[in-house]
């Protein structure tokens, strides 16, 4: 009897540098020591390129520049597979998945990501695990439940609660829209130290945006 068992596990948003992605790749490479027709490789997207590297040292030799959030890392050997992969605009969060004829082994390869991911967690790792598409229905449909009120409760919206309400549900949108984008699941960063601004524009952007939209509906509220 031929068996295969098949684990995975959706990872928290986080960022790690090259020698930490070395140090991962290392380890998950002596879960395979042993076996035979050892195989493993990492396939980059970048802006208008395609990079695949078969080595940890190819991938450091190319010194790549810029933040890598779009990558996928397969090793094997013989019927024992591991996949990393980052998440995209359909999946958000980045998935460790593992094949094996052992389901000890399988979670030993998870495991042995988490211990280095959990330790790598990006500030907003919780944030994005809100269920902002429950948000926004609820935002569209407020309108709606508000006629139910009695009407001596029920406040006439102005000019300026009305526009502050549609740019609170356009702000929610887009950033839900593209969170992949503005807070990526999974970063490697293989560039020289940046400086603050810069290494924490995307944040600052969406510090700033945030803030606009909890007065947008606070407005809401109190006209």
């Amino acid at each position: 009897m031929k068996r295969q068992v098949t684990r995975e596990r959706n990872l928290p948003a986080f960022s790690i540098d090259a020698p930490q992605l070395e140090l991962l790749w290392q380890r998950l490479m002596e879960l395979l020591d042993g076996d035979t027709n050892q195989y493993s490789s990492m396939s980059v997207s970048l802006p208008g390129e395609e990079l695949s590297f078969d080595s940890i040292d190819e991938f450091l030799a190319a010194k790549l520049q810029k933040p890598i959030t779009d990558f996928k890392l397969h090793i094997r050997a013989g019927e024992k597979i591991i996949y990393l992969r980052s998440g995209d605009s359909l999946n958000y969060f980045s998935k460790i998945s593992a094949t094996a004829p052992s389901e000890a082994w399988c979670a030993g390869a998870i495991e042995t990501t988490m211990s280095i991911v959990q330790n790598n967690r990006r500030w907003y790792s919780g944030l994005v695990r809100i269920p902002f598409g429950i948000i926004l229905f609820g935002l569209l449909n407020l309108p709606i439940a508000l006629s139910y009120m009695p009407s001596s409760l029920r406040l006439a919206p102005s000019m300026t609660s009305t526009v502050a309400w549609q740019a609170a549900i356009a702000a929610l949108f887009l950033f839900w829209l593209f969170r992949h984008k503005l807070l990526p699941g999974a970063i490697i960063v293989s560039a020289p130290h940046e400086s603050f601004f810069r290494k924490h524009s995307v944040e600052i952007g969406i510090l700033i945006a945030s803030i606009s939209a909890i007065l947008a509906l606070i407005q809401i509220f109190v006209e």
